[in-house]
């Protein structure tokens, strides 16, 4: 049986939100968001951020990027004090700004930012972005999406990545979204490539352009994060979590998931905490 807790905190008729980060939190237990993408700035607090099978400390300022259906929660020590952006699909899907699509779709693999202390101007670009979004003046979408595009461009600038040509934004988007979606009920590269009407070699020279990797090596690295996810937070057998993440005999599961780890699946689940300490 699953034991995912699902939070939603913004309506199904709003695609973008931004909100100071709620101060009284102190502690929760681990649960997902099934609909959105989550950009959290912290300048100030303390405690843990356990995200997945990772434990953050918190350590302002600071960013977490939270992507759909990952388990996070929350065990914080010092009052915080920062902000939080909730961005669905639909947000991405009618702006015209290619290039603020571009930004958003790079930060796939990023998870934790420590940021420098000399932090005021990302301060300020976040208080900016709350204040025009809660104003609700004419043209303020635009202004909305220029002051997004901002604060991805500049954290970006905290992260090195590689290039990505643009005519292959869509493809490598479409292939994240594959992935997480499981969409193709399969791990294997040619599959995906098939879905994207590519070779499985052009799929790859696009990965390793904007991530450094191959094709392979991210399809690899989503089935270990959901495999620890549902170790973690669920009670299924192995077989059952093997046969949700589209290995055919459990043995092969083990044997995979015990090359990447460096343990077994059993093992691991013994291993970890299942509440934050």
């Amino acid at each position: 049986m699953e034991t995912f807790r699902v939070k939603e905190k913004i309506s199904s008729n709003t695609t973008f939100k931004i909100a100071p980060f709620r101060k009284h939190i102190r502690q929760t237990e681990p649960h997902k968001h099934k609909n959105y993408f989550e950009i959290i700035f912290l300048w100030a607090g303390s405690g843990i951020h356990l995200i997945d099978s990772t434990r953050y400390e918190i350590s302002p300022p600071t960013i977490f990027i939270l992507k759909k259906n990952q388990i996070h929660a929350w065990n914080i020590t010092k009052e915080p004090e920062g902000y939080v952006i909730i961005i669905k699909d639909e947000f991405l899907e009618h702006t015209r700004d290619t290039e603020l699509k571009i930004l958003f779709h790079l930060f796939w693999s990023i998870e934790h930012l420590a940021l420098r202390k000399d932090t005021m101007g990302i301060r300020s670009l976040f208080e900016n972005l709350h204040n025009e979004f809660t104003s609700e003046q004419r043209f303020s979408k635009m202004v909305v999406e220029g002051l997004l595009k901002s604060i991805l461009g500049k954290l970006l600038q905290y992260q090195y990545l590689y290039n990505i040509d643009h005519k292959y934004i869509d493809i490598y988007a479409q292939f994240i979204e594959l992935i997480i979606t499981n969409k193709t009920n399969t791990r294997n590269l040619i599959n995906y490539a098939g879905q994207l009407n590519i070779s499985a070699q052009v799929l790859n020279d696009i990965c390793k352009n904007a991530t450094g990797k191959s094709a392979k090596k991210m399809i690899d690295e989503f089935t270990i994060s959901d495999a620890k996810r549902y170790l973690e937070f669920s009670n299924l057998t192995i077989s059952e979590i093997a046969f949700k993440l589209q290995f055919n005999d459990s043995s092969y599961f083990v044997k995979f998931f015990k090359k990447h780890e460096g343990l077994t699946p059993s093992l691991y689940r013994e291993m970890r905490f299942q509440k934050l300490p």
